[in-house]
């Protein structure tokens, strides 16, 4: 079986289509360079092995650009094989990570191999960092560091953001004296995974700005012990629901897998969704602590 070295491939069948559904996803840093690679790798896979494209379509944002194409049944295999091949040669050493998603009937899929793990690239040190600014009387702290999906899970991850986020019971602001907004966002800096949390209020004592940032650091770490078991399965539902969106059709699954694989978030979430209702907040604790570990990282504390 074919395995690139330039991109991260992410194969699943789905019997809802006969058609094929690719989506090439790449950090917008390299958006440029990967742009102009696929464009290559279709055009040479067309005039090799035909053109059996139905649709294409391209978008960008400020974190990463996709591309995505349609192909009918016919000598889709050979289509794919062929691409995913002249795109690893064209595309650029994985200094920045893309990631080709198909989603397609059982035959195309099962000629690529099992998702494989996180580059080097995806899992390379990211370390926790501050930055300090004023704005008239607002206070503004930005701590960013790694992501920690990919050694807390990606599922338990995404249920934990999913938990401290939820809009029915926003728990963060809950611990917020007023005027105080802090939120925790997961993002490309430079094309790696980073979780970030954005802080902001009137506050001019910097000790008790920081203070604020622990004590909340410290809550989460603590949400194991803490949390009601009654509203934690409602945060599942929550969870459940929000992945699903992803499976409403074969084309959207594509994308979906992509974008989590290019942010870092990993496929696992949406490929292995119904664990969710095994998931208990004590398998959580790990992406507690890795998504406050930026915090605990730059003020100096022991989050235990």
């Amino acid at each position: 079986m074919f395995t690139p070295k330039n991109y991260t491939l992410v194969a699943t069948s789905d019997h809802r289509s006969e058609n094929t559904f690719i989506t090439i996803g790449w950090p917008a840093a390299a958006s440029k360079n990967y742009a102009e690679a696929v464009a290559a790798a279709t055009e040479q896979t067309n005039q090799s092995v035909g053109n059996q494209l139905l649709l294409t379509k391209q978008d960008n944002d400020q974190q990463a650009g996709s591309a995505s194409f349609v192909l009918s049944p016919a000598n889709a295999q050979a289509w794919v094989q062929y691409f995913t091949q002249a795109l690893d040669e064209k595309a650029e050493p994985a200094s920045a990570q893309a990631t080709v998603a198909i989603v397609a009937p059982e035959t195309v899929a099962q000629s690529f191999p099992e998702p494989a793990p996180p580059s080097a690239f995806q899992v390379a040190e990211v370390t926790a960092n501050l930055q300090r600014y004023q704005q008239g009387s607002t206070e503004h702290i930005i701590i960013t560091g790694p992501e920690p999906a990919t050694k807390a899970g990606s599922l338990e991850t995404f249920v934990a953001m999913c938990l401290l986020m939820n809009p029915a019971n926003p728990l963060v602001a809950s611990w917020l004296p007023a005027g105080i907004n802090l939120q925790p966002m997961r993002a490309l800096i430079e094309g790696k995974p980073h979780i970030i949390w954005s802080f902001s209020g009137d506050n001019d004592e910097s000790k008790e700005t920081l203070e604020i940032l622990g004590s909340v650091a410290q809550a989460v770490v603590n949400i194991p012990e803490t949390y009601s078991e009654t509203e934690f399965e409602q945060v599942k539902k929550f969870a459940f629901s929000n992945l699903s969106r992803s499976h409403l059709a074969p084309d959207d699954l594509a994308r979906f897998l992509a974008q989590y694989s290019v942010m870092g978030w990993g496929v696992d979430a949406l490929l292995d969704m119904h664990r969710i209702d095994s998931l208990s907040l004590e398998d959580l604790a790990p992406a507690f602590a890795g998504l406050v570990y930026p915090i605990g990282a730059v003020l100096g504390i022991d989050l235990g």
